[in-house]
C-alpha cells in the first residue's frame, strides 16, 4: 500500500507543490491558510518529535551498541533463566 501512496504523491501532488514553490508542510499551510495555522502545525510536529521519534532512536541506538560492544560479557552478566 505504501508504494501506491508514494506513486500517487509523485504523480499528482508533487507537481502542484513544486509549481507553488512549497517545500514543507508548514510552509504549505502558511500559504493556504495563515501564519497562525503554520505555527500550530510546527508546534504539533515538534512536540510529537520528542516523545515519539527521539525515544525510539535512543532505544534502538542503545540496543545496537549493546550488541556491538557485547557489554553483558564484559560486565560478567549472564542472560537466561536463573538457576537455583
Amino acid at each position: 500500500m505504501v508504494v501506491l501512496a508514494l506513486v500517487a504523491m509523485a504523480l499528482f501532488l508533487l507537481p502542484r507543490f513544486l509549481r507553488c514553490g512549497v517545500t514543507t508542510v508548514p510552509e504549505y499551510l502558511a500559504k493556504r491558510f495563515d501564519h497562525q495555522t503554520q505555527s500550530i502545525c510546527t508546534l504539533i510536529f515538534l512536540s510529537a518529535y520528542g516523545p515519539i521519534l527521539l525515544l525510539i532512536i535512543l532505544y534502538t541506538g542503545a540496543r545496537g551498541l549493546i550488541g556491538i560492544l557485547d557489554t553483558q560479557t564484559m560486565l560478567g552478566i549472564e542472560s537466561g533463566a536463573v538457576t537455583m
